[in-house]
């Protein structure tokens, strides 16, 4: 039913003043209206409200065959919010976050309550800072059911660290869900600690025959990288921030180091010396080779990018399209986000190259190169290569300008035929 709308009159000493309330009928829009007395034009005015939705005073749950439940069970569950002007609402239980206190155990799945362990509960549940609650009585499941599986545990210690084994494992059933049950683990031997390999470790658990395994692997850096570096005479070296790890189980990383002082008495005639480094996470010392030498010049870059022309250019077999291969040479160097400038094929192929077509004063040409200075760029999703190859072309064909410098892999291009670029 339509409301109508309410008029007030007020008579002012020079004028007349009607007002016509805000309701749902205006869309809550007040005007008033003020005819002088002198005859003068009607001035209106308009006022709009804004109405505000009413907020969750409260939630309610509502749990299918409260009375009976029993261990094992899945049983619907419905949460209701009650707003401030007593309406409500059925909440999607995914959007609801609830907890548990109590002697029993459930979970809430796919807008389902499941019944896993026998007892009083207090299931609580929370949206937009409104709360509600129902305490439930979990009968036990007296059913017989046989033990199907224990679900494996698998750790990772270092050399001669006691592993941390779970107090508890998983048991699978035939029947309801898996529970949870204490486990003690036998003695783990200071000999089986002593190496890098994986053993297996037995568990008894409580209320069960069946024998848990815990798959125990030690595991640690193996070696690591020893680096060398060119410097002129009376130059400080530049010293590397981190050096490449080789792990027991396989796998290569870098790990931060810190180099011994170095004195400028080391670097102040031609020669040879070594420094050693202290590695991040390892006792294994690694070492820095610097050879100190008069026969330097300081050149210009010579893969820089020129301006007014795409020569030099950068190229790679296959990119990410985020990271475009144009990053490779364009004066600017950042090893973060900030800019994320670098070049990488993230979540592409497992091997890529990238590489630099010279140019000369814009006209592709050959170039003699004497110094060679790569970075490696490391964040959470990329990482440095676990190997590297330099190459240079050295075909009798001349090639061309890739159609896209970002994939030519997938390119009719002379780069990609071995046999043909007698690279090097």
């Amino acid at each position: 039913m339509e409301q109508p709308c309410q008029r007030s009159k007020l008579q002012l000493k020079n004028a007349q003043v009607t007002v016509i309330q805000a309701n749902e009928a205006n869309g809550m829009r007040a005007s008033i209206h003020v005819q002088p007395n002198d005859g003068g034009p009607l001035q209106t005015y308009a006022i709009q409200f804004l109405q505000e939705a009413p907020q969750i005073e409260r939630l309610s749950l509502e749990v299918e065959n409260a009375a009976t439940l029993k261990e094992d069970q899945t049983v619907g569950i419905k949460v209701l919010a009650h707003y401030q002007d007593g309406t409500q609402a059925v909440l999607k239980a995914d959007k609801v976050t609830f907890s548990t206190t109590g002697e029993g155990d459930v979970a809430v799945r796919k807008g389902m309550l499941e019944l896993h362990k026998p007892g009083q509960v207090t299931l609580k549940a929370q949206f937009e800072g409104a709360e509600g609650q129902i305490d439930l009585n979990i009968q036990a499941n007296t059913e017989s059911k046989v033990v199907q599986a224990i679900r494996p545990v698998s750790v990772v210690t270092g050399l001669n660290q006691e592993p941390s084994l779970p107090a508890t494992v998983t048991v699978e059933y035939d029947k309801g869900f898996p529970k949870v049950h204490k486990v003690t683990w036998q003695a783990v031997a200071k000999e089986d600690l002593a190496k890098y390999h994986s053993f297996e470790v037995l568990g008894k658990v409580e209320g069960i025959e069946k024998e848990a395994h815990a798959k125990v692997s030690v595991e640690g850096i193996i070696a690591v990288e020893e680096v060398s570096v060119t410097t002129p005479v009376a130059e400080a070296p530049q010293l590397p921030e981190s050096v490449r790890t080789y792990h027991s189980n396989g796998q290569v990383s870098s790990a931060k180091v810190t180099w011994d002082a170095i004195e400028p008495s080391q670097y102040a005639q031609e020669g040879k010396f070594t420094v050693t480094g202290h590695v991040e996470g390892t006792q294994l010392p690694t070492k820095l080779h610097v050879r100190v030498s008069a026969q330097t010049e300081t050149g210009a870059n010579i893969s820089d990018q020129w301006t007014g022309s795409e020569l030099p250019l950068a190229f790679a077999s296959d990119s990410n399209p985020s990271d475009s291969v144009a990053n490779v040479n364009d004066k600017l160097i950042s090893f973060n986000d900030q800019p994320a400038n670098r070049w990488t094929n993230w979540k592409r192929t497992s091997e890529a190259s990238v590489g630099i077509l010279f140019g000369d004063s814009g006209i592709m040409s050959k170039r003699s190169v004497d110094n060679l200075n790569v970075a490696f760029h490391e964040d959470h999703g990329v990482g440095a290569p676990k190997s590297y190859v330099i190459e240079y072309y050295v075909g009798s064909e001349t090639p061309t300008v890739p159609k896209n410098p970002s994939f030519v892999a997938r390119e009719d291009h002379v780069f990609n035929d071995d046999k043909k670029t007698g690279k090097k």
